[in-house]
């Protein structure tokens, strides 16, 4: 993690956030986890709800951040990190929110899990599929 960018971050950042009029990017809502650090911290939940909306959405803005270059293996890595560190926090925010909101997360967190063979694969199967 060292040298690593320290950043604003809207920390909920996955299509439902996005604000669209007449078909056009218009702004995000929902900043109450707005924090600071790693930007690609800001892009594992595109893993966990993004693609439930649009595969196609989680990775243009996937190749959007990474300037449509070829993206480098230490991105995967850092991605399937914060990805990891998403789905046990899930859990606990699940159990915070009642049995139904923990039963949805869970099978999030199972789908994400499946996505990266249970890590033994940073790039999730969802983008390596698509390309």
């Amino acid at each position: 993690m060292e040298g690593r960018p320290n950043r604003f971050q809207h920390d909920d950042f996955h299509p439902s956030n996005i604000i669209v009029e007449r078909k056009e990017f218009n702004g995000f809502i929902d900043f109450q986890r707005m924090d600071w650090g790693d930007p690609i911290h800001d892009l594992q939940k595109l893993g966990f709800f993004g693609i439930k909306v649009s595969v196609p959405f989680s990775i243009g803005a996937l190749d959007g951040y990474n300037g449509g270059e070829k993206i480098s293996e230490e991105f995967w890595q850092l991605f399937a990190l914060y990805s990891a560190m998403h789905v046990v926090s899930s859990f606990v925010w699940g159990k915070k929110m009642g049995d139904e909101q923990y039963d949805l997360l869970s099978r999030y967190a199972m789908d994400v899990l499946g996505d990266h063979d249970d890590f033994r694969e940073n790039m999730p199967r969802w983008y390596r599929d698509m390309r």
